[in-house]
Order: C-alpha cells, then structure tokens, then sequence
C-alpha cells in the first residue's frame, strides 16, 4: 500500500491529522513483521506516546543486532565445548596423553 503525503494546511487539526497518519504508518509496519518479533512489537505499541517509524525501526534494529550477537556467541560456546569434548575422548584413547603424545594440562 503506498501513502500519499498529507496536504499542509493551516487548520487547528492538522498536526493531530499528521499523529494519526504516523500511527497508522507505524501499526502498519509492525503488524508486517514476522512473528519472532512479537515481543518487540508489544514494547514498541505500548509506549506512551506511540514512536515515530524510525524510532521503532531502530528499536527492532538493536534487538536484532542482540539476536545476531547472542546466536554468534552461542555458536563460538558450542564449538569451544565440542573441541574440548575431542580432546577429552582423544586424551583417554591415548591413555592420557594429549594430542600429540604430551601431557595434557
């Protein structure tokens, strides 16, 4: 759906006129959003006043920046487990010896 820009007039409602057409953007944009972002989405609609659409893009922005990080890092931890995992059974099939013939410390 593509929005018209609101013709400027000099009325009294026009800047409630202008909070409305923004809110409407704003829902819009949310209800768009895939379901993983359902937490986010009742943040964003139960602040008082509503944000503007950037503001909420920059919202979801962080929170997926967190998501990214959160899933690098339990990516880096699972690895780090399954090389510490190798090396144990590598140890005791080696009569605990490490890798390479030495000690393990």
């Amino acid at each position: 759906m593509r929005f018209a820009p609101i013709p400027h007039c000099d009325c009294r409602n026009y800047s409630k006129l202008m909070e409305l057409d923004s809110n409407d953007r704003l829902i819009q944009f949310l209800m768009g959003l895939s379901d993983i972002y359902d937490q986010v989405r009742n943040q964003i609609l139960f602040m008082d006043p509503l944000p503007n659409i950037n503001k909420a893009y920059s919202v979801i922005e962080r929170v997926e920046k967190q998501k990214q990080l959160h899933l690098s890092f339990t990516q880096d931890m699972d690895s780090a487990m399954l090389v510490k995992c190798f090396n144990s059974r590598v140890t005791i099939m080696h009569g605990g010896s490490g890798l390479h013939g030495g000690p393990v410390h």
